[in-house]
């Protein structure tokens, strides 16, 4: 049996039940895009300070910097102008049905992954990329309500192998190997 989606319109600011952002709430929406902005702007102009020998790659090594700055500027400016033209219509998934933008921030959560953020810049060199980026991984997913601590640790172990391998053997990017050094020399 097929169902028709449902196409319900989006509500609207005369709602009552609908949150619509005032005063400095409304302002702070717009300064998203704005930090956006200013990131790809900083790393455009810093990434011009990376010197470039042309014999030793193929690829510069400011095309990356170059790319994650530009596309962090047309993010900035497609979010503004989003916000701009539709101030109070519910966009990106707001209005999904586990989103809850009237619910209070979850502070325990956030000092949760600040605290695994912390742990992992107080690791990287000694423990390596790889064990602290697991440890961060399974605090962040604890933190948001996996109980599966083990699962957590070994995803983190995976991921984090994965990209230290991508990083390391296909970009020619050193990441801190840690106690883990004889393994990948």
């Amino acid at each position: 049996m097929v169902t028709e989606p449902d196409t319900a319109p989006a509500p609207s600011p005369d709602d009552d039940n609908v949150y619509v952002p005032t005063g400095l709430a409304r302002w702070s929406e717009i300064l998203i895009p704005v930090v956006l902005i200013i990131a790809g702007v900083v790393i455009l102009v810093q990434t011009q300070d990376i010197r470039v020998i042309r014999s030793m790659s193929q690829v510069s090594p400011r095309a990356i910097p170059n790319l994650v700055g530009g596309g962090l500027i047309v993010v900035g400016v497609w979010y503004a102008i989003d916000i701009i033209r539709k101030p109070h219509v519910l966009t990106a998934g707001e209005d999904a049905e586990d989103v809850d933008i009237g619910a209070p921030t979850d502070w325990g959560v956030l000092a949760m992954i600040g605290v695994g953020l912390a742990i992992f810049a107080l690791l990287i060199r000694p423990a390596g990329f790889i064990l602290a980026s697991a440890i961060v991984f399974a605090i962040a997913s604890t933190a948001m309500g996996s109980r599966k601590i083990l699962a957590n640790v070994l995803i983190g172990l995976i991921l984090a192998s994965a990209v230290f391998l991508l990083f390391d053997t296909w970009l020619g990017v050193r990441l801190p190997a840690g106690i883990l050094e004889s393994v990948f020399e």
